[in-house]
């Protein structure tokens, strides 16, 4: 074999070695991102599991806002307090089981004149408007519980119509956004509910296939290892 000839393959053996060995570095951070995001979705499910168990409890006050945190709270059942602004609706864009069609986001002022929006439900286009579908629940008389929501962002310029964003909604609705909370809560359903809006939609079934994900991508890094073994073992065995 010439010594240019040697020279290629040696180089070819560098680059197929090192090709297959970045490979399976990032199929295994990929994996190793997959098997957290398997105990992060566990620790949700369980989570929230217990939550919707508990008592409800009052709307938070609002100092207690600022330490209110996602992983912590989210999905907390809440017992809604206040009057609704019913003039205040406002509808977003939602696809649900029930088809495409809106969320109607109402405001609740409580008790000290702070606001939270409530999401009563799900219409679909021939119900949108406020004549076709019913009235905010009385509070006083039927109590109604909720879960509480953060804030949704929207995903790609231009998407703030299909987001649920208390301080966009104030702001839409001119009201105040700095006596606004920085959560909303999705209204519950109850066997009296109206059909429209048709509340209890909350997606709390949490799919979970970060393992399979894992094991994926865990076979994709051997078998680059493995790949990478061949080409070093394969053009220096071709040397001799």
């Amino acid at each position: 074999m010439s010594d240019n000839a040697a020279g290629s393959g040696g180089l070819l053996r560098v680059l197929g070695a090192g090709v297959g060995l970045l490979l399976a570095l990032g199929f295994a951070s990929l994996a190793g991102w997959q098997w957290q995001r398997l105990h992060w979705k566990e620790a949700l499910i369980a989570r929230v599991t217990a939550q919707l168990t508990e008592t409800p409890a009052v709307l938070p006050d609002p100092a207690d806002w600022p330490s209110l945190d996602r992983k912590r709270d989210e999905y907390r059942p809440l017992r809604l307090q206040g009057r609704w602004l019913a003039d205040s609706e406002q509808l977003v864009l939602a696809s649900t089981e029930l088809g495409r069609g809106h969320w109607l986001m109402t405001a609740l002022v409580m008790a000290d004149g702070r606001l939270v929006w409530v999401n009563r439900g799900f219409v679909d286009d021939a119900h949108k408007a406020a004549a076709t579908h019913s009235a905010p629940p009385d509070l006083q008389d039927l109590p109604r519980t909720g879960l509480l929501r953060f804030p949704e962002r929207a995903w790609l310029p231009g998407l703030d119509h299909a987001v649920r964003d208390p301080q966009r909604l104030s702001a839409d609705a001119d009201l105040r956004r700095d006596r606004t909370a920085p959560f909303f809560v999705d209204l519950r359903t109850t066997d009296d509910a109206p059909t429209w809006p048709r509340a209890g939609l909350t997606v709390l079934q949490f799919s979970n296939n970060h393992l399979g994900y894992a094991a994926t991508w865990a076979a994709l890094a051997l078998g680059s290892l493995l790949g990478a073994a061949l080409w070093w073992r394969r053009d220096g065995v071709a040397g001799h």
